[in-house]
């Protein structure tokens, strides 16, 4: 039965939903959350049906834990919506695309979707939409492009795993302003297309297609690097991020066959991709590997502890301890010593290192009487005050200072005021 909801509320599904001649789950109203608890939801296989569409303008929608199959399309959504999360959706052999976008939608987020065998674009984003992120999503066999935008803006496109289709990601026609990046795309004709793009990054992506790039000549002002800076790399190993990894299933690419001498995970050479477009810190597999060897002696406690195979440019951190009675002496890092606050970091790492933690016996202070005895109070019942007594009491006349004892105990210092009660 097909189904319309047409009020806001919290809607789960409980049983699979079908439409064998036309759209099975329509959204006619705002602030609506939808969860389909992996239920299968089918409309008609064939011609201008969905398995769900949301309607014109509507707002503040959640769609989470869909299952569609053997569409035309799973989903629609028409012009002017906004604010929509659509989460965990299965899809496979779709007959055209899984979910379209209309004109001037925004504020969307599509994320945490596994998207197979499609006859259309996976993903199409239409005419005027802005401020909207694709991510984390794994789409495999794809006719046309996985994920495409068509005169958009503000695009994210990150974390996605893209095997199998024409175009891995496809900015098309004027699309603006709009990253891409941290993205695996595999085994595509082109890893990427760009049709008059403008004002837009394209980095940390792993590439290993048949052909890297398909531009028309028109592209303005996008870049394939970011500055050289810490992060996670798609692939490889190394603790900067800049470009992108340029494999090849031959094992030709760039980032496979140039050379990186001196071991920062960047080749040797500026990458030409494409006319004027270039990746200036293509990765390479290359990067040096450097080891930090921590050590504690048996009252202290460090971590991580022993060796550490840290990448170059990357930063590590170390946090240690006194194990209980006893206090951090010292720290002692490649020989020297240093600070002894918790943690001590290496950053960033470009040499191997050592970082050693040494603890002693803590030391507590005790009183003394005035006829030589330890403890709170002398034999004679006088009570021997510690300096700040005498300093702070209000009758400092009642005592006379005998003598100062300074005694070393390790590395600690025992500072003794012997005083005496006048009588």
């Amino acid at each position: 039965m097909p189904y319309t909801i047409s009020s806001s509320g919290y809607y789960k599904v409980t049983a699979s939903i079908s439409n064998g001649t036309a759209t099975a789950l329509a959204i006619n109203a705002d602030n609506v959350v939808v969860d389909g608890q992996n239920y299968l939801i089918n409309g008609l296989d064939s011609g201008s049906t969905y398995a769900i569409a949301v309607q014109t303008n509507r707002a503040n929608i959640i769609i989470f834990n869909i299952n569609t199959t053997r569409e035309h399309q799973s989903m629609v959504v028409y012009s002017g919506v906004h604010n929509l999360l659509v989460d965990n959706w299965t899809t496979g052999s779709e007959g055209y695309s899984t979910i379209e976008f209309q004109q001037n939608c925004y504020n969307f987020t599509i994320q945490n979707c596994n998207i197979g065998s499609t006859g259309g674009p996976s993903i199409n984003t239409g005419s005027g939409c802005y401020d909207f992120y694709i991510r984390n999503n794994t789409i495999t066999n794809t006719t046309l492009a996985a994920i495409e935008t068509y005169i958009s803006s503000s695009a994210t496109v990150t974390n996605n795993t893209i095997q199998g289709a024409q175009f891995g990601i496809k900015f098309s026609t004027n699309t603006s302003n709009s990253v891409a990046s941290s993205n695996n795309i595999t085994n595509c004709q082109y890893g990427l297309g760009l049709y008059g793009t403008t004002n837009t990054s394209i980095y940390n992506n792993f590439l290993n297609n048949n052909n890297t790039l398909y531009e028309d000549g028109t592209t303005r002002n996008t870049y394939f690097n970011t500055s050289r800076q810490q992060g996670t790399r798609i692939y490889t190993n190394g603790g900067y991020i800049g470009g992108n990894y340029w494999a090849a299933p031959s094992n030709t690419g760039v980032s496979q066959t140039v050379t990186d001498n001196d071991g920062n995970g960047f080749i040797d050479i500026v990458y030409n991709v494409s006319g004027s477009i270039c990746d200036y810190l293509a990765y390479s597999g290359n990067a040096t590997a450097f080891t930090i060897t921590s050590t504690a002696d048996p009252h202290s406690t460090i971590s991580p502890s022993g060796n550490t195979t840290i990448y170059y440019g990357a930063s590590q951190a170390y946090t240690f301890s006194a194990n209980a009675n006893y206090d951090v002496k010292n720290l002692t890092v490649d020989g020297s010593s240093a600070s002894t606050t918790s943690p001590y970091t290496f950053n960033p790492v470009t040499a191997n290192h050592t970082i050693s933690v040494y603890s002693e016996a803590s030391v507590t202070p005790t009183t003394t009487a005035s006829d030589g005895s330890s403890g709170s109070s002398g034999s004679s019942g006088h009570k021997t005050p510690s300096p700040t007594d005498v300093l702070t009491s209000t009758k400092t006349e009642d005592y006379t200072l005998l003598y100062i004892v300074i005694a070393g105990a390790g590395i600690a210092v025992l500072l003794a005021f012997i005083f005496k009660r006048k009588h």
